[in-house]
């Protein structure tokens, strides 16, 4: 074989074995840590999420939003939906209304 052949088929070898020898390596991340984090992260986006519904439900929030024709029942529905940098900065929100109530 000429060398052009010999490294074409080297090439093929290592393409064809290296998913296999990947696809045996240990998980980087163990399972039980996973889904330790995801329970954390779901419980962190519940708690903000409350934080912002106890704002809405003041009265003095229901108030004004009733004068301004607001509805309070869609932005309590919508806050279920809320994640992300848009829940984190209207909790900081919700905290200032809640402290401020209390």
């Amino acid at each position: 074989m000429r060398l052009a052949e010999r490294a074409l088929v080297v090439f093929l070898c290592v393409l064809f074995i290296a998913p296999g020898a990947r696809a045996q390596q240990p998980n980087i991340v163990d399972p039980s840590a996973l889904d330790q984090a995801l329970a954390e992260k779901a419980h962190d986006t519940a708690a903000k999420r409350q934080t912002v519904l106890t704002a809405l439900r003041h009265a003095p929030v229901k108030e004004v939003a009733k004068s301004l024709g607001f509805e309070l029942t869609r932005a309590e529905a919508a806050v279920s939906t809320l994640d992300g940098q848009m829940l984190d900065q209207l909790t900081l929100q919700a905290q200032e209304v809640n402290e401020a109530l209390e």
